[in-house]
């Protein structure tokens, strides 16, 4: 199924997506088959659960006039997340050290998996 990107500076259209690289240790936000940043988890500031306020903050943040339209599919996606179905997908937040904010959705398990890999790298850096 994947984690797809909703809005935010790393949105290339209906076919983004964010693919973790265990093995690499970095996250890669792509966008059909020839558009991929590749960011090392070491560059990625948070990932948090997305609440309505974070949708308000990410359209002031890359200004409403671009993001207008794309964040009314979303605020209707992420009010369907919070309230309703069975809790399979999770929305979320993914702020880079460089400033750059995407809002995503996909599988609770896949957004354990990116929590738990950017608390590995906390751990490691601290010691």
């Amino acid at each position: 199924m994947g984690i797809k990107i909703l809005a935010g500076h790393m949105y290339y259209g209906k076919a983004s997506q964010v693919i973790y690289i265990a093995r690499k240790n970095r996250i890669d936000f792509c966008g059909g088959l020839f558009k991929c940043d590749k960011v090392k988890i070491e560059d990625v500031e948070s990932i948090e659960e997305a609440g309505e306020d974070d949708v308000k903050r990410i359209g002031a943040a890359m200004g409403w006039g671009a993001a207008g339209a794309v964040l009314l599919g979303p605020l209707g996606l992420l009010a369907g997340a919070l309230f309703g179905g069975k809790g399979k997908d999770t929305v979320f937040i993914i702020t880079l050290k460089n400033g750059y904010v995407s809002m995503c959705q996909g599988p609770t398990k896949e957004f354990t998996e990116l929590k738990a890999a950017m608390m590995q790298h906390a751990l490691k850096a601290s010691t």
